[in-house]
Order: structure tokens, then C-alpha cells, then sequence
């Protein structure tokens, strides 16, 4: 905050905000968070309640934590402000960036089951279109499992990891699918206009969706088991009522 004193052309400097954001617990119990104490979004360490944050790496460009993994934390990060968020790991040596493709965005990441890669969707080379597919964490290799069109993220892997859950975004309507890795896509509640979030839990697809064409105010939480050889098998359950809302896709 400033305000503007009897010099016209100079500015005095009254207050300034620090912002401390995205908190991700540590397994040693601190907590990793962005803040932009540094002047812009920068990953730090608090490795203990009352200690002081410890900056994590020195960075030129924004970055935000995102998760843990086998390897490093997993972050996210931008080139002086461009939006292209990109994936890549801090180590004990440091940074290493996770992609040669600097114009493509990656969403929704979202960890496998083994730890070592990650399912996202992306835009090649800043292509409109985006690709469901994953990351191979220590190689930096993407796999594309499937390029539908439009807007698209990877919401949940299934529990042994060989399909996913993901989801179509068009505003306020969505439509959810599961795919496999040879790019087959199976959509999910057929008559819903808008199913998300999404999870794949032990005990089914459990997604939070309105069944009601005549009526979108109100959602139900809808589970779905699946098994291999057979249809899927539904069961709802009311939920509170929710008014949706248009919205433009979040990159990060």
C-alpha cells in the first residue's frame, strides 16, 4: 500500500503485505508453503511451529509447492510472469526443471500411486488442445494417453493406477470420464450436466454432480464401482444445494 505525497513524482511507502500461501504439511512435521516475502512466489520451509521459514531454493521465476514424491518436492513454476506453469522437482541439489517444451501449460498434475510419475493434461507447444497423459518424474518423459479436444484435466488415478478418472471442462457443464491407457474414454453419468470434483477411491469413483436436467440446483454425491467384464453400478445420495456457476478453466 502507498500513497501519494506533496511531490508528485515521488511515492511514499506506507505499509507492505506479505503473502504466505498453498501449505503443504512435511511428513517431519514443518510445512512447506509459497510466499512472496522474497518479492515474488517463492517456495520456503518452516520445519517447525515458531521456527522461522527457510527459503528452499533461489529462484528468478514464481514457484509454488505442489506435493511430495519419492524423489523431491514436486513444484510448480512460471517465467517472469508468462502463466506457463510448469512442473519440476527440488532435490538436495537443487532445482531441475521437468519438461524441454516451454510453451506448454501443465494441469492438473496429479500423483501415481507409485510415486513416480504423475498424470496431468498439457498443450504441446501452446496448442489450444490439450493431452491427457504422464510424466515420468526422474526422466521428464511425457506419454500422451489421449488427445480428445478442448479443455481437460486428469482428476484421480485409479488405486492400482492403470486408469483414470478425468474430467471435460465447458464452463458450468463438465463431463466426466474414465480412461485407459490405449486412449479409450468411457463417460460417466451420462445425464449429468455437470460432474465434478471427482475421486477414485478403493470403493468406487466417488463424484459430486447434479442428476437433474430440469433442475441444476441442487448435487448429489454419486459412487461408482467398477469391475473389470462389467457395467458400471451407481448409487447417489442428496447432497446440499449448490448453484452453479460459469468458470473460466484455472491453469494452476
Amino acid at each position: 500500500m502507498a500513497r501519494q505525497v506533496a511531490d508528485p513524482v515521488r511515492i511514499e511507502k506506507v505499509l507492505s503485505v506479505v503473502r504466505a500461501t498453498r501449505p503443504l504439511p512435511d511428513p517431519d512435521g514443518g510445512i512447506y508453503f509459497a510466499s512472496n516475502a522474497a518479492g515474488k512466489a517463492q517456495v520456503f520451509q518452516q520445519p517447525a511451529p515458531g521456527a522461522a521459514p527457510l527459503r528452499v531454493v533461489e529462484s528468478e521465476t514464481r514457484m509454488v509447492p505442489h506435493t511430495h514424491t519419492p524423489g523431491g518436492l514436486l513444484v510448480r513454476a512460471d517465467r517472469d510472469g508468462d502463466e506457463i506453469w510448469q512442473v519440476g522437482l527440488i532435490t538436495d541439489t537443487g532445482y531441475r526443471q521437468l519438461t524441454t517444451d516451454p510453451m506448454a501449460i501443465h494441469r492438473s498434475v496429479t500423483l501415481h500411486p507409485d510415486g513416480r510419475r504423475a498424470g496431468l493434461s498439457w498443450n504441446p507447444g501452446g496448442q489450444a488442445n490439450l493431452v491427457l497423459g504422464e510424466l515420468d518424474l526422474a526422466s521428464g518423459a511425457m506419454t500422451p494417453w489421449a488427445e480428445p479436444g478442448g479443455f481437460w484435466e486428469w482428476a484421480a488415478w485409479s488405486p492400482d493406477g492403470r486408469r483414470a478418472a478425468v474430467v471435460k471442462l465447458m464452463g458450468t457443464p463438465t463431463e466426466a470420464y474414465v480412461l485407459d491407457r490405449h486412449g479409450g474414454l468411457r463417460r460417466l453419468l451420462p445425464d449429468a450436466v455437470r460432474t465434478h470434483p471427482v475421486e477414485w477411491l478403493e470403493a468406487g469413483i466417488l463424484a459430486v454432480t447434479d442428476l437433474s436436467s430440469a433442475s441444476r440446483s441442487s448435487t448429489r454425491t454419486c459412487r461408482t464401482r467398477w469391475r473389470a467384464g462389467s457395467s458400471p453400478r451407481t448409487t447417489t445420495s442428496r447432497a446440499q444445494p449448490w448453484t452453479p456457476m460459469a468458470s473460466r478453466p484455472r491453469w494452476w
